[in-house]
Protein backbone atom coordinates (compact mmCIF):
# COMPACT_ATOMS: atom_id res chain seq x y z
CA UNK A 1 0.00 0.00 0.00
CA UNK A 2 1.81 3.12 -0.81
CA UNK A 3 2.66 5.57 1.87
CA UNK A 4 0.05 8.11 3.08
CA UNK A 5 0.72 11.55 2.25
CA UNK A 6 -1.20 13.28 5.08
CA UNK A 7 0.25 12.79 8.59
CA UNK A 8 -1.77 12.44 11.65
CA UNK A 9 -1.37 13.26 15.10
CA UNK A 10 -2.53 11.88 17.65
CA UNK A 11 -3.28 13.14 21.91
CA UNK A 12 -1.89 11.14 23.86
CA UNK A 13 -3.46 11.27 27.42
CA UNK A 14 -5.15 8.51 30.02
CA UNK A 15 -6.33 6.57 27.25
CA UNK A 16 -3.71 6.45 25.48
CA UNK A 17 -0.22 6.57 27.55
CA UNK A 18 0.43 3.12 28.45
CA UNK A 19 3.24 0.98 26.53
CA UNK A 20 0.43 -1.09 24.32
CA UNK A 21 -1.78 1.42 22.94
CA UNK A 22 1.21 3.61 22.42
CA UNK A 23 2.20 0.71 20.60
CA UNK A 24 -0.90 -0.08 18.77
CA UNK A 25 -1.39 3.81 17.68
CA UNK A 26 1.83 3.87 15.77
CA UNK A 27 0.82 0.61 13.78
CA UNK A 28 -2.78 2.60 13.52
CA UNK A 29 -1.09 5.67 11.99
CA UNK A 30 0.23 8.12 14.29
CA UNK A 31 2.77 9.90 12.82
CA UNK A 32 2.79 12.85 15.72
CA UNK A 33 2.32 12.25 19.15
CA UNK A 34 0.96 15.50 21.39
CA UNK A 35 1.57 15.87 24.86
CA UNK A 36 -0.89 18.60 26.07
CA UNK A 37 1.22 20.24 29.03
CA UNK A 38 -2.25 22.06 30.56
CA UNK A 39 -2.18 18.49 32.37
CA UNK A 40 0.03 16.21 33.37
CA UNK A 41 3.01 16.36 35.78
CA UNK A 42 6.79 16.88 35.27
CA UNK A 43 7.61 13.00 36.01
CA UNK A 44 4.56 12.00 33.92
CA UNK A 45 5.16 13.73 30.95
CA UNK A 46 9.19 12.28 31.77
CA UNK A 47 7.20 8.47 31.66
CA UNK A 48 4.82 9.38 28.50
CA UNK A 49 8.20 10.85 26.15
CA UNK A 50 10.31 7.59 27.21
CA UNK A 51 7.23 5.11 26.37
CA UNK A 52 6.47 6.69 22.89
CA UNK A 53 10.29 6.69 22.01
CA UNK A 54 10.00 3.02 23.04
CA UNK A 55 7.50 2.08 20.66
CA UNK A 56 8.70 4.15 18.18
CA UNK A 57 12.13 2.72 18.34
CA UNK A 58 10.51 -1.53 18.11
CA UNK A 59 8.37 -0.14 15.14
CA UNK A 60 11.09 0.91 13.78
CA UNK A 61 9.53 4.56 13.03
CA UNK A 62 10.03 7.84 13.69
CA UNK A 63 7.06 9.54 15.49
CA UNK A 64 7.66 13.36 16.46
CA UNK A 65 6.35 14.64 19.96
CA UNK A 66 4.40 18.15 19.74
CA UNK A 67 5.03 19.39 23.13
CA UNK A 68 1.63 21.95 23.61
CA UNK A 69 2.21 24.24 26.00
CA UNK A 70 -0.99 25.72 27.99
CA UNK A 71 -0.51 29.17 27.23
CA UNK A 72 -2.43 32.10 29.10
CA UNK A 73 -6.18 29.59 29.29
CA UNK A 74 -8.34 31.66 31.61
CA UNK A 75 -10.17 28.97 33.62
CA UNK A 76 -12.75 28.77 36.59
CA UNK A 77 -11.17 27.98 39.75
CA UNK A 78 -12.25 25.54 42.24
CA UNK A 79 -16.62 25.75 42.37
CA UNK A 80 -18.17 25.12 45.96
CA UNK A 81 -19.28 21.73 45.04
CA UNK A 82 -18.66 19.53 41.76
CA UNK A 83 -21.26 21.17 39.78
CA UNK A 84 -23.05 24.21 39.74
CA UNK A 85 -25.86 25.03 37.63
CA UNK A 86 -26.33 28.89 35.83
CA UNK A 87 -30.28 29.46 34.28
CA UNK A 88 -30.81 32.22 31.74
CA UNK A 89 -31.36 35.69 33.16
CA UNK A 90 -29.66 34.83 36.25
CA UNK A 91 -27.00 37.31 37.62
CA UNK A 92 -23.54 36.12 38.62
CA UNK A 93 -20.17 37.13 39.60
CA UNK A 94 -16.81 36.63 38.63
CA UNK A 95 -14.41 36.78 41.12
CA UNK A 96 -11.27 37.52 39.66
CA UNK A 97 -7.45 36.78 41.60
CA UNK A 98 -9.15 34.15 43.34
CA UNK A 99 -8.53 30.22 43.55
CA UNK A 100 -11.70 28.56 45.53
CA UNK A 101 -14.94 30.11 45.44
CA UNK A 102 -16.50 32.67 47.77
CA UNK A 103 -20.36 32.51 48.70
CA UNK A 104 -21.94 32.78 45.06
CA UNK A 105 -19.29 33.92 43.27
CA UNK A 106 -17.36 31.91 40.94
CA UNK A 107 -13.41 32.34 41.11
CA UNK A 108 -11.04 32.96 38.36
CA UNK A 109 -7.73 32.70 39.35
CA UNK A 110 -6.28 34.81 36.57
CA UNK A 111 -6.32 38.11 38.15
CA UNK A 112 -5.76 39.94 34.53
CA UNK A 113 -9.07 39.05 33.11
CA UNK A 114 -11.12 41.74 34.50
CA UNK A 115 -9.52 44.16 33.14
CA UNK A 116 -9.99 42.23 29.74
CA UNK A 117 -13.56 42.57 29.48
CA UNK A 118 -15.84 45.43 28.72
CA UNK A 119 -19.79 46.09 29.41
CA UNK A 120 -22.45 44.54 26.85
CA UNK A 121 -19.44 41.69 25.86
CA UNK A 122 -19.73 38.07 26.26
CA UNK A 123 -17.97 35.88 28.22
CA UNK A 124 -18.05 32.05 27.27
CA UNK A 125 -17.94 29.08 29.42
CA UNK A 126 -17.13 25.05 28.62
CA UNK A 127 -16.20 25.68 24.73
CA UNK A 128 -19.30 27.94 24.89
CA UNK A 129 -22.15 25.83 26.32
CA UNK A 130 -22.47 28.76 28.46
CA UNK A 131 -22.71 32.28 27.82
CA UNK A 132 -22.32 35.21 29.95
CA UNK A 133 -22.98 38.97 29.40
CA UNK A 134 -20.80 41.65 30.96
CA UNK A 135 -23.02 44.16 32.92
CA UNK A 136 -20.29 46.03 35.09
CA UNK A 137 -16.46 45.55 36.31
CA UNK A 138 -15.97 46.29 39.42
CA UNK A 139 -12.09 46.03 40.23
CA UNK A 140 -11.87 42.06 40.37
CA UNK A 141 -15.46 41.75 39.82
CA UNK A 142 -17.07 41.11 36.72
CA UNK A 143 -21.08 41.29 36.94
CA UNK A 144 -22.83 39.22 34.13
CA UNK A 145 -26.26 38.23 32.94
CA UNK A 146 -26.33 34.46 32.04
CA UNK A 147 -27.78 34.36 28.54
CA UNK A 148 -27.27 30.49 27.57
CA UNK A 149 -27.65 28.34 31.09
CA UNK A 150 -25.88 25.14 31.83
CA UNK A 151 -23.75 23.61 34.21
CA UNK A 152 -20.11 24.22 34.96
CA UNK A 153 -17.23 22.70 36.82
CA UNK A 154 -14.45 23.56 38.23
CA UNK A 155 -11.05 24.17 36.13
CA UNK A 156 -13.76 24.66 32.76
CA UNK A 157 -12.30 27.15 30.39
CA UNK A 158 -13.16 30.72 29.89
CA UNK A 159 -13.12 33.00 26.95
CA UNK A 160 -13.88 36.56 25.94
CA UNK A 161 -13.55 37.35 22.54
CA UNK A 162 -10.94 40.29 22.00
CA UNK A 163 -9.39 39.33 25.12
CA UNK A 164 -5.88 37.79 26.35
CA UNK A 165 -4.47 40.95 24.25
CA UNK A 166 -2.14 42.58 26.53
CA UNK A 167 -1.07 39.75 29.01
CA UNK A 168 1.96 37.93 28.94
CA UNK A 169 2.05 34.95 26.71
CA UNK A 170 4.00 32.90 29.34
CA UNK A 171 3.98 32.29 32.91
CA UNK A 172 6.03 30.68 35.06
CA UNK A 173 5.21 27.42 34.44
CA UNK A 174 5.03 27.88 30.49
CA UNK A 175 8.55 28.07 31.06
CA UNK A 176 9.58 25.54 33.38
CA UNK A 177 7.30 23.50 30.73
CA UNK A 178 9.90 24.85 27.87
CA UNK A 179 12.82 23.82 30.12
CA UNK A 180 11.57 19.90 30.93
CA UNK A 181 10.86 19.84 26.88
CA UNK A 182 14.46 20.55 25.64
CA UNK A 183 15.44 18.13 28.92
CA UNK A 184 13.02 15.76 26.97
CA UNK A 185 14.16 16.34 23.47
CA UNK A 186 10.86 17.06 22.29
CA UNK A 187 10.70 17.91 18.38
CA UNK A 188 8.32 20.66 18.17
CA UNK A 189 6.84 22.97 20.58
CA UNK A 190 3.07 24.17 20.21
CA UNK A 191 3.20 27.67 20.94
CA UNK A 192 -0.62 28.54 22.45
CA UNK A 193 -2.80 31.47 21.53
CA UNK A 194 -0.22 33.38 19.30
CA UNK A 195 -1.19 36.78 18.72
CA UNK A 196 1.37 38.30 16.93
CA UNK A 197 5.34 37.48 15.79
CA UNK A 198 6.83 38.77 18.53
CA UNK A 199 5.03 35.41 20.48
CA UNK A 200 7.18 33.67 18.94
CA UNK A 201 10.16 35.79 19.23
CA UNK A 202 9.78 35.29 23.10
CA UNK A 203 9.37 31.40 23.16
CA UNK A 204 12.26 31.14 20.28
CA UNK A 205 14.44 33.57 22.37
CA UNK A 206 14.04 31.75 25.54
CA UNK A 207 15.28 28.40 23.71
CA UNK A 208 18.14 29.91 22.27
CA UNK A 209 19.39 31.54 24.82
CA UNK A 210 17.99 30.02 27.88
CA UNK A 211 18.55 26.08 27.07
CA UNK A 212 20.63 26.50 23.28
CA UNK A 213 18.41 24.98 21.44
CA UNK A 214 16.34 25.35 18.05
CA UNK A 215 13.24 23.22 18.33
CA UNK A 216 10.79 24.47 16.24
CA UNK A 217 7.85 26.02 16.66
CA UNK A 218 4.17 25.22 15.80
CA UNK A 219 2.53 28.70 16.03
CA UNK A 220 -1.65 27.86 17.44
CA UNK A 221 -3.59 29.89 15.49
CA UNK A 222 -6.96 30.44 17.26
CA UNK A 223 -7.13 34.07 17.94
CA UNK A 224 -8.59 36.91 16.00
CA UNK A 225 -4.99 38.97 15.97
CA UNK A 226 -2.92 35.57 14.69
CA UNK A 227 -5.92 36.14 11.80
CA UNK A 228 -4.62 39.43 11.63
CA UNK A 229 -1.29 38.94 11.33
CA UNK A 230 -1.08 35.56 9.81
CA UNK A 231 1.69 36.38 7.41
CA UNK A 232 4.18 37.63 9.93
CA UNK A 233 3.24 34.64 12.11
CA UNK A 234 4.05 32.49 9.05
CA UNK A 235 7.59 33.81 8.49
CA UNK A 236 8.18 33.23 12.23
CA UNK A 237 7.29 29.76 13.11
CA UNK A 238 7.83 26.46 11.01
CA UNK A 239 4.16 25.18 11.27
CA UNK A 240 0.74 26.31 12.35
CA UNK A 241 -1.70 24.61 13.97
CA UNK A 242 -5.52 25.63 12.82
CA UNK A 243 -6.81 25.21 16.42
CA UNK A 244 -10.44 25.38 15.85
CA UNK A 245 -12.18 25.18 19.04
CA UNK A 246 -10.60 28.63 20.57
CA UNK A 247 -10.60 29.98 17.43
CA UNK A 248 -14.07 29.56 17.04
CA UNK A 249 -14.79 31.22 20.46
CA UNK A 250 -12.65 34.28 19.59
CA UNK A 251 -14.28 34.93 16.26
CA UNK A 252 -17.66 34.35 15.17
CA UNK A 253 -18.45 30.48 14.74
CA UNK A 254 -19.56 31.06 11.35
CA UNK A 255 -16.41 32.41 10.39
CA UNK A 256 -14.40 29.57 11.50
CA UNK A 257 -14.65 27.33 7.66
CA UNK A 258 -13.48 30.28 5.79
CA UNK A 259 -10.82 31.09 8.61
CA UNK A 260 -9.68 27.23 7.75
CA UNK A 261 -9.12 27.75 3.95
CA UNK A 262 -7.51 30.49 3.97
CA UNK A 263 -4.70 29.57 6.74
CA UNK A 264 -4.41 26.57 4.70
CA UNK A 265 -3.48 28.14 1.86
CA UNK A 266 -1.43 30.72 3.54
CA UNK A 267 0.40 27.88 5.36
CA UNK A 268 1.35 26.36 2.21
CA UNK A 269 2.07 28.94 0.30
CA UNK A 270 4.78 30.27 3.08
CA UNK A 271 5.98 26.52 3.13
CA UNK A 272 4.81 25.64 6.60
CA UNK A 273 3.30 22.80 7.19
CA UNK A 274 -0.37 22.82 8.65
CA UNK A 275 -2.37 20.50 11.12
CA UNK A 276 -6.38 21.16 11.08
CA UNK A 277 -6.82 20.47 14.70
CA UNK A 278 -9.87 20.17 17.14
CA UNK A 279 -13.20 17.51 17.23
CA UNK A 280 -12.54 16.21 13.81
CA UNK A 281 -13.82 12.62 14.85
CA UNK A 282 -15.37 14.04 18.35
CA UNK A 283 -18.00 11.53 18.37
CA UNK A 284 -15.93 8.68 18.69
CA UNK A 285 -14.58 9.69 22.10
CA UNK A 286 -17.97 7.82 23.41
CA UNK A 287 -19.14 5.95 19.95
CA UNK A 288 -17.56 3.29 17.81
CA UNK A 289 -18.29 5.36 14.34
CA UNK A 290 -17.52 8.87 13.30
CA UNK A 291 -20.55 11.07 12.26
CA UNK A 292 -21.35 11.39 8.51
CA UNK A 293 -20.17 15.43 9.02
CA UNK A 294 -16.68 14.61 10.81
CA UNK A 295 -15.83 12.16 8.32
CA UNK A 296 -16.57 15.31 5.69
CA UNK A 297 -15.05 17.17 8.18
CA UNK A 298 -11.94 15.52 7.30
CA UNK A 299 -12.45 14.54 4.08
CA UNK A 300 -12.38 18.47 3.36
CA UNK A 301 -9.30 19.20 5.21
CA UNK A 302 -7.51 16.98 3.12
CA UNK A 303 -8.97 18.71 0.00
CA UNK A 304 -8.03 21.72 1.76
CA UNK A 305 -4.68 21.04 1.39
CA UNK A 306 -3.48 20.37 5.21
CA UNK A 307 -0.83 18.68 5.57
CA UNK A 308 -2.01 16.97 9.24
CA UNK A 309 -4.69 16.40 10.69
CA UNK A 310 -5.20 15.94 14.68
CA UNK A 311 -7.41 14.01 17.05
CA UNK A 312 -7.64 15.19 20.32
CA UNK A 313 -10.20 13.97 23.54
CA UNK A 314 -10.65 11.13 20.30
CA UNK A 315 -7.15 9.62 21.65
CA UNK A 316 -6.77 11.24 24.87
CA UNK A 317 -9.83 10.30 26.61
CA UNK A 318 -11.84 8.46 24.26
CA UNK A 319 -13.03 4.44 24.31
CA UNK A 320 -10.94 3.66 21.71
CA UNK A 321 -8.05 5.38 20.50
CA UNK A 322 -7.05 3.20 18.58
CA UNK A 323 -9.92 2.71 16.50
CA UNK A 324 -10.25 6.90 16.02
CA UNK A 325 -6.40 6.87 14.49
CA UNK A 326 -7.54 3.47 12.14
CA UNK A 327 -10.52 5.95 11.02
CA UNK A 328 -9.05 9.16 10.35
CA UNK A 329 -6.27 6.74 7.83
CA UNK A 330 -8.84 5.46 6.00
CA UNK A 331 -10.76 8.45 5.34
CA UNK A 332 -7.38 10.36 4.41
CA UNK A 333 -6.63 7.63 2.31
CA UNK A 334 -9.89 6.98 0.50
CA UNK A 335 -9.75 10.99 -0.12
CA UNK A 336 -6.79 11.23 -1.79
CA UNK A 337 -7.54 8.23 -4.03
CA UNK A 338 -10.07 9.91 -5.18
CA UNK A 339 -8.41 12.96 -5.42
CA UNK A 340 -4.95 12.97 -5.52
CA UNK A 341 -4.04 15.90 -7.55
CA UNK A 342 -3.40 19.27 -5.88
CA UNK A 343 -2.55 23.15 -7.84
CA UNK A 344 0.59 24.15 -8.36
CA UNK A 345 2.00 26.28 -6.06
CA UNK A 346 2.94 30.00 -6.75
CA UNK A 347 6.39 30.18 -5.68
CA UNK A 348 5.75 34.21 -4.34
CA UNK A 349 5.44 33.20 -0.88
CA UNK A 350 8.71 31.99 -0.59
CA UNK A 351 11.58 34.13 1.07
CA UNK A 352 13.62 36.04 -1.43
CA UNK A 353 17.10 33.36 -0.58
CA UNK A 354 15.09 30.37 -1.47
CA UNK A 355 13.04 31.38 -4.70
CA UNK A 356 15.02 29.76 -6.94
CA UNK A 357 15.38 26.59 -5.01
CA UNK A 358 11.77 26.77 -4.73
CA UNK A 359 11.25 27.02 -8.37
CA UNK A 360 13.34 24.04 -8.83
CA UNK A 361 11.82 22.36 -6.70
CA UNK A 362 8.56 22.82 -8.70
CA UNK A 363 10.10 21.49 -12.02
CA UNK A 364 11.30 18.71 -10.26
CA UNK A 365 7.17 17.81 -9.42
CA UNK A 366 6.65 18.42 -13.05
CA UNK A 367 9.48 16.14 -14.37
CA UNK A 368 8.54 13.50 -11.61
CA UNK A 369 5.03 13.40 -13.39
CA UNK A 370 5.92 13.28 -16.42
CA UNK A 371 8.13 10.35 -16.12
CA UNK A 372 6.18 9.08 -13.46
CA UNK A 373 8.92 7.99 -11.26
CA UNK A 374 8.56 5.72 -8.47
CA UNK A 375 9.46 8.33 -5.84
CA UNK A 376 11.65 11.61 -5.50
CA UNK A 377 14.49 11.37 -3.06
CA UNK A 378 16.50 13.71 -1.21
CA UNK A 379 18.73 13.42 1.27
CA UNK A 380 18.15 15.52 4.21
CA UNK A 381 20.06 17.27 7.21
CA UNK A 382 17.99 20.20 7.86
CA UNK A 383 14.86 19.24 5.80
CA UNK A 384 14.86 22.07 3.07
CA UNK A 385 15.05 20.48 -0.40
CA UNK A 386 11.98 17.94 1.10
CA UNK A 387 9.76 20.99 2.61
CA UNK A 388 10.11 22.67 -0.38
CA UNK A 389 8.74 19.60 -2.70
CA UNK A 390 6.27 18.70 -0.16
CA UNK A 391 4.84 22.45 -0.55
CA UNK A 392 3.71 21.56 -3.97
CA UNK A 393 1.68 18.44 -2.95
CA UNK A 394 3.21 16.21 -5.83
CA UNK A 395 1.37 12.68 -5.76
CA UNK A 396 4.82 10.80 -5.70
CA UNK A 397 6.32 9.72 -2.26
CA UNK A 398 8.90 11.95 -1.05
CA UNK A 399 11.74 9.36 0.41
CA UNK A 400 13.99 11.81 2.81
CA UNK A 401 16.90 9.84 4.03
CA UNK A 402 18.61 12.10 7.53
CA UNK A 403 21.50 11.07 9.29
CA UNK A 404 20.10 11.46 12.41
CA UNK A 405 16.58 10.55 14.04
CA UNK A 406 16.23 13.56 15.37
CA UNK A 407 16.30 15.27 11.71
CA UNK A 408 13.75 12.69 10.65
CA UNK A 409 10.75 13.46 13.05
CA UNK A 410 11.42 17.51 12.14
CA UNK A 411 9.75 15.89 8.94
CA UNK A 412 7.10 14.17 10.62
CA UNK A 413 4.17 17.00 10.33
CA UNK A 414 5.16 17.93 5.90
CA UNK A 415 2.81 16.20 3.32
CA UNK A 416 3.66 13.02 1.78
CA UNK A 417 7.43 13.43 3.49
CA UNK A 418 8.74 9.94 4.50
CA UNK A 419 11.82 10.30 6.52
CA UNK A 420 14.04 7.51 7.02
CA UNK A 421 17.05 8.08 9.85
CA UNK A 422 20.05 6.17 7.78
CA UNK A 423 22.90 7.09 10.40
CA UNK A 424 25.53 5.16 8.57
CA UNK A 425 24.20 7.67 5.40
CA UNK A 426 23.04 3.92 3.07
CA UNK A 427 19.89 3.62 2.32
CA UNK A 428 18.94 0.07 0.73
CA UNK A 429 16.58 -1.17 -1.83
CA UNK A 430 14.42 -3.26 0.68
CA UNK A 431 14.12 -0.36 3.27
CA UNK A 432 13.25 1.94 0.03
CA UNK A 433 10.67 -0.51 -0.94
CA UNK A 434 8.88 -0.72 2.57
CA UNK A 435 8.68 2.99 2.86
CA UNK A 436 6.83 3.26 -0.42
CA UNK A 437 4.69 -0.43 -0.15
CA UNK A 438 5.22 -2.23 -2.69
CA UNK A 439 8.37 -3.84 -4.80
CA UNK A 440 9.91 -1.87 -7.42
CA UNK A 441 10.79 -3.40 -10.41
CA UNK A 442 14.58 -2.86 -11.79
CA UNK A 443 14.27 -0.05 -14.57
CA UNK A 444 11.29 1.93 -11.72
CA UNK A 445 13.01 5.56 -11.81
CA UNK A 446 13.97 7.37 -9.12
CA UNK A 447 14.69 11.30 -9.31
CA UNK A 448 17.16 12.66 -6.78
CA UNK A 449 16.62 15.82 -5.36
CA UNK A 450 19.02 18.34 -3.76
CA UNK A 451 21.44 21.49 -3.09
CA UNK A 452 24.71 22.02 -3.46
CA UNK A 453 26.39 24.87 -1.12
CA UNK A 454 28.28 27.10 -2.89
CA UNK A 455 30.56 30.50 -2.24
CA UNK A 456 27.58 32.61 -2.36
CA UNK A 457 24.38 30.67 -3.07
CA UNK A 458 22.85 27.06 -3.15
CA UNK A 459 22.98 25.55 -6.38
CA UNK A 460 20.16 22.78 -6.68
CA UNK A 461 20.46 19.78 -8.55
CA UNK A 462 18.81 16.87 -9.88
CA UNK A 463 19.20 13.03 -11.60
CA UNK A 464 17.46 10.46 -12.78
CA UNK A 465 18.33 7.11 -12.06
CA UNK A 466 17.05 3.53 -11.36
CA UNK A 467 15.87 1.53 -8.43
CA UNK A 468 18.66 -1.07 -10.20
CA UNK A 469 21.19 1.25 -9.15
CA UNK A 470 21.54 1.49 -5.43
CA UNK A 471 24.77 2.87 -5.46
CA UNK A 472 23.51 6.25 -6.73
CA UNK A 473 20.16 7.22 -5.10
CA UNK A 474 21.20 4.72 -1.91
CA UNK A 475 24.47 6.95 -0.77
CA UNK A 476 24.30 9.71 1.26
CA UNK A 477 25.38 12.39 -1.49
CA UNK A 478 27.53 14.42 0.77
CA UNK A 479 30.13 11.52 0.89
CA UNK A 480 31.12 12.73 -2.53
CA UNK A 481 29.49 10.54 -5.24
CA UNK A 482 25.96 12.27 -6.97
CA UNK A 483 24.51 10.07 -9.52
CA UNK A 484 27.59 7.75 -9.98
CA UNK A 485 29.94 11.04 -10.57
CA UNK A 486 32.30 12.07 -7.68
CA UNK A 487 31.21 15.63 -5.95
CA UNK A 488 32.30 18.43 -3.43
CA UNK A 489 30.84 20.64 -1.18
CA UNK A 490 26.89 18.86 -1.08
CA UNK A 491 24.70 19.81 1.58
CA UNK A 492 21.26 19.55 2.48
Amino acid sequence: MPPRAVRIVCTIGPASRDPESLAALIGAGMDVARINFAHGTPDQHRETVARIRAAAAAADRPVSILQDLAGPKVRLGQLDGERVRLVADQQVTLDCGVAKARGDELPVPDAWFAGEVQPGGPILIGDGAVELEVLDVDEARVHCRVVVGGEISSGKGINAPGGLSERPLLDEKDRADIALGVELGVDLVGVSYVRSADDLHLVRGILRDEHQCATPLVAKIETELALQNLDTVLASCEAVMIARGDLSLEIPYERVPVAQKRIVAAAVRAGRPVITATQMLQSMVSAPRPTRAEITDVANAVLDGTDAVMLSDETAVGIDPVRACQAMSKIVVATLEAYPDFPETSVDGVDEPLRELAFFARAAVRIADDLAVSAILTWSRGGLAARLISRQRPTVPIIAPTRTEQGARRLGLSYGVHALPCPEGHLDRKRLEQALGSVLDDEASILMVGHLTGEARRIPWMALTRAVDNEDWGRDPREGRLGGLPVSRVQE
